[in-house]
């Protein structure tokens, strides 16, 4: 009886060759909405890979990216099968060794199936797959011997939750403030130039450290002075006993061999396994030209929000920090409504005030840079201190001026939240809205009592029984865009508010073509249910442009970029494949047809997925904003606020010439870099 692939497989034969078949089945293994019905036992790669059409597989088809993917996937997930592996590494060695690189079983150390798979190729005699062995087992071998590096470290700190935010915030201070690249830590190990450490690389590692230690079974207020006072003042005023200098010194070298080990894993092993050249060219820049756009377009919707004269009395009121604060906050929520389609805070049902929400962590940065950063970084500048002097002279003009300035901030979160009611909008009572307050602080905050895989760039607050903390170098200069997305869509990326805000980015989409006088279809659904519903189509005279819009999260790792190319990105190709034929049936008069892969990420940016490009959602918006001079404006802006101009309408053909032609990115980031090589 056959299988599910090997009817389909039957049936594209019959439609062209077996070759074209050949390429095409394995897309339908990929891609395919809809998947054949299995039991808990099987999977779909493994009844794949055993179709009899496997025997037909040429070199030059099992090199193929889909071939490739689909066969690590079968490594990865499938029962193991010799006679299949030997199948396949007779017909091209090269071509196993990269779809096993592509599997993920050699960063997988939870399983053995490296260690199985190593068994049976080591018997097969082959210098070509010996010298993969000996590579891979390296890698592996590296990464392990740093792990039980960072294990035997902490457990000889065997540090409590508490102990590790304390000293997090005393090293933060002492060697990452007023730092971002090639930042130098003790204990450093030298990786070379291509591997340099980063601010965020040194919260990443004291996040998991903090994770990682041994939770507080009770705490209160003075507990918390008192663990401050122990570890800290001895530290800062050199009246150290042995044992806490000590323990901050394997804290130090468990900074520095966890920073190592993060390059193995996040780097070093995944550049190998995904051994593709990343073209995300002017990456970098390109984040750089969007971030100045977000707080542009903030400036703009305060500008429509306000008057001249409100703003002014806002600024008497609130000064500039205040007014950093609102501009931040009206760029964020610009980005969140019109790239993201989230105009409201809803997780599963459980909604919260987005604009109270952006407010709390956009005030918090703001206040965290203006009264512990500045006055650090002017100490250590200006006056020329260390930064151990410089923290003894911020504390002390903390403790004159009534303020509390230790390297740790920390609150009763009930008292915060008292403290904070009025960042809350409306006319409700006092009591109502330090209730909204902390709510709201919770869900920022990471619940170090509970083990969850978020993380500092998605919760900027940590959270131990009734009591909220905060490093405040981390949230003084964290990028609050990237923990206001993630925190809504990678923490809750299985949210079911998800497909409501997919359906407003295509409506707000939609309505920027149609303000310049084009002819917008939104989610057509053809005769033909398999083609699929069509995101959007714009027509305009013999012109026809067929958009697929993709939105999630933002990607940090190569490994999380890579399998969204193949798991999102390549099935977007396929399916514009055959949406695009259908269109071009359905409009037969037409005579110019372009599809885009419209995404809310910058990874593979103006890359081809087959015959469509894929571009970014915030590069459509700027240019149909008309807003692509931004960088100008930016340049010569003489005053806070920047209101909206008169737009003209945008001839289509000229359009999708301008964006296939790469014009608005060689114009900004040429721009962009000539800005940042004059400050």
């Amino acid at each position: 009886m056959q299988n599910y692939y090997e009817k389909k497989f039957q049936l594209l034969e019959k439609e062209s060759d077996t070759g074209t078949a050949l390429f095409e089945i394995v897309r339908v293994l990929m891609y395919q909405n809809s998947s054949p019905k299995l039991s808990q036992k099987e999977n779909k790669y493994d009844i794949f890979w055993h179709s009899y059409f496997i025997n037909y597989l040429t070199i030059d088809i099992f090199q193929s990216e889909d071939y490739l993917w689909s066969f690590g996937q079968y490594i990865r997930l499938g029962k193991i099968d010799y006679d299949l592996y030997k199948k396949m590494i007779g017909l091209d060695e090269q071509s196993f060794i990269n779809a096993t690189r592509l599997s993920g079983i050699i960063s997988d150390f939870q399983k053995n199936t490296w260690n199985e798979l190593t068994i049976y190729l080591e018997n097969l005699n082959s210098n070509t797959l010996s010298e993969f062995i000996q590579t891979t087992n390296h890698f592996r071998k590296n990464y392990l011997q740093r792990k039980d590096k960072c294990n035997e470290i902490k457990k000889k700190l065997n540090l409590t939750q508490l102990d590790a935010l304390i000293l997090s915030g005393l090293y933060l201070y002492q060697f990452v403030v007023g730092k971002t690249e090639n930042i130098k830590i003790p204990f450093q190990i030298d990786m070379g130039e291509f591997y340099t450490l980063r601010n965020q690389d040194i919260w990443i590692v004291i996040d998991k450290i903090i994770q990682g230690s041994c939770r507080e079974k009770t705490l209160n207020q003075n507990k918390i002075f008192s663990a401050i006072a122990k570890k800290i003042f001895p530290l800062l005023s050199g009246k150290v006993d042995k044992f806490h200098l000590y323990e901050y010194q394997l804290f130090c070298e468990l900074v520095a061999n966890w920073a190592n080990l993060n390059i193995w894993k996040n780097e070093i092993i995944p550049s190998y396994c995904y051994y593709e050249k990343d073209e995300e060219d002017c990456f970098n820049e390109k984040r750089g030209v969007l971030q100045l756009y977000n707080d542009y377009s903030g400036m703009k919707l305060l500008g429509l929000s306000l008057t001249e004269d409100n703003i002014n009395q806002i600024y008497q009121s609130v000064g500039e920090a205040g007014m950093q604060a609102l501009c931040k906050r009206f760029s964020i929520l610009f980005w969140l409504k019109d790239i993201y389609g989230i105009e409201e805070l809803s997780i599963n049902g459980k909604i919260y005030n987005l604009h109270d929400a952006i407010t709390t962590i956009t005030s918090a940065q703001v206040f965290y840079q203006t009264d512990h950063l500045e006055p650090f970084l002017s100490l250590v500048y200006e006056k020329n201190l260390l930064p151990h002097e410089a923290l003894i002279v911020m504390m002390e003009q903390g403790r004159q001026t009534g303020k509390v300035r230790t390297v740790l901030a920390f609150d009763d979160i009930n008292q915060k939240a008292r403290s904070l009611y009025n960042w809350i909008t409306g006319k409700e009572s006092k009591t109502a809205k330090t209730k909204k307050m902390l709510e709201i602080l919770k869900f920022w905050s990471h619940d170090l009592n509970h083990v969850t895989r978020t993380d500092l760039s998605e919760k900027p607050f940590y959270r131990i029984g009734d009591f909220i903390f905060s490093l405040p170098h981390c949230l003084g200069e964290q990028d609050l865009y990237t923990t206001a997305v993630n925190s809504i869509r990678k923490t809750y990326k299985n949210r079911k508010e998800l497909r409501k805000e997919t359906a407003l980015i295509e409506k707000n989409l939609a309505n920027l073509f149609k303000q310049h006088g084009l002819q917008v279809t939104s989610s057509f659904m053809p005769d033909d249910k398999s083609v699929g519903e069509m995101d959007l189509v714009i027509i305009q005279d013999d012109t026809v442009l067929l958009i697929e819009v993709k939105s999630s999260f933002i990607r940090a790792g190569i490994d999380e970029r890579y399998l969204y190319k193949h798991n999102v990105l390549n099935k977007a190709a396929y399916q514009l494949d055959k949406k695009l034929a259908y269109l071009k049936q359905y409009y037969s008069d037409k005579q110019n047809f372009h599809s885009w892969i419209v995404d809310t990420t910058l990874e593979f940016d103006h890359m081809y997925f087959g015959s469509h490009l894929k571009i970014s959602l915030e590069e459509l918006v700027i240019i149909l904003n008309q807003d692509e001079m931004f960088l100008e404006e930016v340049e010569k802006l003489q005053t806070d606020v920047i209101y909206l101009k008169e737009k003209k309408e945008l001839d289509l053909s000229d359009l999708i010439y301008r964006v296939q032609n790469n014009e608005f990115w060689k114009k900004s980031i040429n721009r962009f870099l000539m800005m940042a090589e004059s400050k």
